[in-house]
């Protein structure tokens, strides 16, 4: 079973408005990432118009931190953001092309999220919230 997951984004719960899977050898190679890290979480899609696409967040960035936090696993960023009140803003240190990055991102809640309009295109969030 692959770890991926949209935090519950059809329920409206708290979302920062990303799929991801945890960092193991598998998923860099399947990637093709060229990393060192053995822990984090990779970012597999990013939501458009969500507060990980506002802040600049692509496809293959690795999260590596929160508030100063490590992010070692797929549970560690979920339980981060279901835990942060809607409207607040986590730091997020990731890598991404071997260079660590910071940005803060809000939490919000997607209320109405719209399937992709074609095959390999990102799914849609026509409603955000804080």
């Amino acid at each position: 079973m692959t770890e991926q997951g949209p935090q519950q984004i059809d329920k409206g719960d708290h979302n920062v408005g990303i799929f991801f899977k945890t960092v193991t050898p598998d998923n860099i190679k399947a990637l093709h990432l060229s990393t060192n890290r053995d822990a984090g979480v990779i970012i597999v899609e990013v939501l458009s118009n969500g507060p990980m696409d506002h802040a600049g967040f692509r496809v293959n960035d690795i999260i590596v931190a929160e508030d100063g936090v490590p992010i070692r696993r797929f549970e560690d960023h979920l339980a981060k953001v279901r835990m942060t009140p809607v409207g607040q803003s986590i730091s997020i240190t990731f890598e991404r092309d071997g260079v660590v990055h910071e940005a803060p991102v809000t939490v919000e809640r997607c209320l109405t999220l719209q399937a992709p309009r074609m095959p390999g295109y990102p799914a849609e969030c026509t409603n955000w919230t804080q």
